[in-house]
């Protein structure tokens, strides 16, 4: 990160959003720090704040995102194990966490697998569900009036998520995201 520094806060000043990948495999709190201090406006991963809930009150504080990828970050063992996962954590500390495929093909995943796996793992309820897609937009690297429009889109999603979420965890069809799509 030190090598890019002054690239980060440059690019900052002229007003360019950026996220930085930090506190993933590294394991390293400082990096997000670092990244933060530079100017990102998010953080992919930022798995190694768990437990330094004074990093975690700032970042809340500052607004600044969250970029979560449950699966692909079990998989390259960024954590031990789901227990280790810190999303509930991070919720429960005001971080505006969202949830990411990362490497949807490497890792195999979907949104939707994604989604019922934080749902099914963490216990994360339909409106959290909400709340992490109300993050996304807050985090958006996009206009207001784009985030507005999100914002009003998602004000009549609410339902239809719920609806999708339980279709899709009591669903015993094969293709659980096609015959539950209809109602997204």
């Amino acid at each position: 990160m030190s090598e890019f520094k002054n690239l980060f806060q440059n690019t900052h000043k002229i007003g360019m959003p950026f996220t930085i990948h930090a506190g993933g495999e590294c394991g390293s709190a400082q990096n997000i720090i670092d990244s933060v201090e530079a100017g990102a406006g998010r953080i992919g991963h930022g798995i190694a704040m768990r437990g330094h809930s004074d990093l975690i009150k700032e970042l809340a504080g500052k607004g600044i995102g969250i970029e979560m990828c449950p699966i692909s970050n079990l998989q390259t063992k960024a954590v031990a194990g789901p227990e280790e996962y810190p999303i509930r954590e991070f919720l429960n500390g005001g971080l505006k966490v969202t949830v990411n495929t990362d490497n949807r093909t490497v890792s195999d995943t979907t949104m939707t697998k994604e989604l019922e796996f934080i749902q099914n793992t963490y216990g994360i309820q339909d409106d959290e569900i909400y709340l992490l897609m109300k993050n996304a937009a807050d985090v958006a690297f996009a206009t207001d009036s784009v985030k507005d429009k999100l914002y009003r889109m998602m004000g009549g999603s609410l339902w239809r998520i719920s609806i999708y979420t339980k279709c899709y965890r009591f669903s015993s069809s094969e293709n659980k995201e096609k015959e539950c799509g209809n109602y997204v």
